[in-house]
């Protein structure tokens, strides 16, 4: 789980082929070249699921989610986003069986750990 500063963006590009990818994206929205409601980034391999200003994982109590193909990758334009994270094996209250068309499942267990991102910054 990486959580940085978007400054320093360039220094996971080897990590995954989309990093460069979701890394343009994000440049394009805080350059205002991109309205990111309507964002569709067809043929980059990468999926748009949600985009609020302002999201709280943790006060709204949405559980965690675990993908197997996609990364989930958060980006924070303004306000402040809390998630909580748990290592997949210690996982145990499956509250969805996982959903391959939408590559992710669901667990209804506490959160080990809290991780408060604010504007710039990704996870």
């Amino acid at each position: 789980m990486i959580t940085d500063s978007v400054a320093n963006n360039h220094q996971y590009f080897s990590f995954s082929p989309y990093m460069k990818n979701v890394c343009s994206i994000i440049e394009a929205i805080r350059s205002g070249l991109v309205d990111y409601a309507k964002l569709e980034p067809e043929g980059l391999g990468l999926k748009v699921i949600h985009v609020s200003k302002e999201y709280d994982n943790i006060r709204t109590r949405v559980n965690l989610e675990r993908h197997r193909d996609l990364i989930d990758f958060h980006y924070v334009l303004e306000g402040k986003d809390k998630i909580g994270i748990l290592h997949h094996a210690k996982c145990k209250h499956l509250m969805m069986e996982y959903d391959k068309s939408s590559d992710y499942m669901l667990y209804s267990d506490e959160p080990e750990d809290i991780r408060e991102l604010k504007p710039g910054h990704f996870m």
